[in-house]
């Protein structure tokens, strides 16, 4: 299963579409999550606040989906599914991410100046996750295209190897540079 992370943004929504591309080469389903804070996911419908709390449950959904609609629009073959979850989004995807193949994030989302480089959720998921994470800027036009691994001799350089390929068209490693 590939799992990408949705905040409302076009970056998360470019997530979207390049995970669900990247779940079709894998034969994957894709889940699009979105994480709300957990006081606004568990408030009672009688407790003060509670409409503000709806409100923002309410945001969630179209959240979920907007990346949906996006997914189906992409390719309709693939299997998707949404969930809301609680908490912190670094926490909760990183969670999450544990029963995933990959998890794919937007470089940004919808943060400040801050988030213009690389948005604390990207920088917080990834190197922290049990699953290779996909930092996502926008989906290049057209399909397939070379794909390109760095390796240092290291297991995980192995390991990006057997990833890189497992999601490639080609299986013909291309010579060296």
């Amino acid at each position: 299963m590939i799992l990408v992370g949705v905040d409302g943004s076009r970056t998360g929504l470019e997530a979207v579409a390049w995970a669900v591309r990247e779940a079709a080469l894998r034969h994957a389903a894709l889940r699009i999550v979105h994480v709300m804070p957990a006081w606004a996911y568990e408030i009672p419908e009688d407790a003060p606040h509670a409409g503000v709390a709806r409100w923002m449950r309410d945001g969630a959904a179209a959240t979920l989906e907007r990346g949906a609609e996006r997914a189906r629009a992409e390719n309709h073959d693939v299997e998707v599914e949404s969930r809301l979850l609680p908490g912190d989004p670094r926490l909760s995807l990183i969670e999450a991410a544990k029963e995933a193949e990959l998890l794919v994030v937007g470089s940004h989302g919808l943060g400040g100046f801050r988030g213009m480089l690389l948005g604390s959720v990207a920088l917080g998921v990834s190197g922290h996750t049990a699953c290779p994470v996909a930092v996502v800027r926008t989906v290049p036009a057209g399909q397939g295209g070379p794909v390109v691994v760095g390796v240092d001799g290291s297991s995980a350089g192995v390991d990006a190897v057997a990833f890189a390929f497992a999601g490639s068209r080609t299986l013909a490693p291309m010579p060296p540079c």
